[in-house]
């Protein structure tokens, strides 16, 4: 008998995690600042500004907040790591994508720095709608 083979579908998701992680040249020190990482600090953030923001009303609250986010934003690697970015999943996907294995390394750094910089300019704004 034959085992099946399991069958992954690749998304948007899973590029982004993958862009860079072919490459051996990119030194171990930018792990965190990968495109994916980068999204999800942002998409972490977001939630952790307007509590602080618009509806956290006492200090005592938004300590309370800021915690949790905090704690969402150290921990939200494992669970995405342990469930859905595999080692065998990683191998299926630079078999199907080849060619995304081997991305320049002028390349990589400019997608984070240009995330980071517009959710900068971003809450920038919004501070300065505020005050």
């Amino acid at each position: 008998m034959s085992a099946k083979k399991r069958t992954y579908k690749f998304n948007w998701l899973d590029h982004l995690y993958y862009i860079g992680k072919g490459c051996d040249k990119l030194p171990y020190d930018w792990t965190l600042l990968t495109p994916f990482h980068v999204v999800i600090f942002s998409i972490l953030m977001w939630p952790l500004m307007f509590c602080v923001i618009f509806r956290a009303k006492s200090d005592e609250q938004k300590i309370i907040c800021m915690t949790f986010w905090i704690a969402a934003i150290l921990f939200y690697q494992w669970p995405l790591e342990k469930y859905r970015f595999t080692p065998e999943r990683e191998q299926e996907y630079f078999r199907r994508y080849p060619q995304r294995r081997q991305l320049s390394l002028k390349v990589i750094p400019w997608l984070p720095i240009t995330i980071l910089l517009g959710n900068i300019a971003i809450l920038w704004f919004l501070i300065y709608l505020l005050r």
